[in-house]
């Protein structure tokens, strides 16, 4: 029973991170996002596997570009136990939401959490487009 009842726990949490991500998005808050991030590291992976680190300045200005608004949305999270952390992946879409609400981007994004006293904490969180095309690419920024 501690088994599922601790992958519980730490969905209703990532799901809160994943929450807050998105909000940092929207409100293009790059402060904020290093407080939840609290260190984390943040990259963004392309589909050949190139990866690059983002600073959180860096992923607000990719996923919201000056002068647009940007709503991040989450779905088809997976959970598994990896010792005593938590390893995640689902997907998102990337929508403009200046007047007609438009999905520029969707990809998917994994991660890891890990076990700490009394709270888990965000070690990592990738990000990954399928296609880096200028029609598809994070709300048309670059990271």
């Amino acid at each position: 029973m501690e088994f599922h009842s601790r992958l519980a726990v730490a969905r209703h949490y990532l799901e809160n991170l994943l929450a807050g991500f998105s909000a940092t998005v929207a409100a293009a808050d790059p402060e904020r996002m290093a407080a939840l991030l609290r260190g984390a590291r943040l990259i963004a992976e392309e589909s050949d596997g190139n990866q690059q680190e983002l600073t959180p300045q860096g992923a607000v200005g990719w996923l919201a570009p000056a002068g647009r608004t940007a709503v991040v949305t989450t779905n088809n999270l997976s959970l598994s136990h990896d010792g005593p952390n938590i390893r995640y992946t689902g997907t998102f879409q990337c929508w403009r939401s200046e007047s007609l609400p438009q999905c520029a981007a969707f990809g998917t994004f994994h991660g890891l959490l890990v076990a700490g006293p009394q709270v888990w904490r965000w070690s990592e969180h990738v990000i990954r487009f399928p296609s880096w095309e200028a029609e598809s690419t994070a709300c048309q920024g670059s990271p």
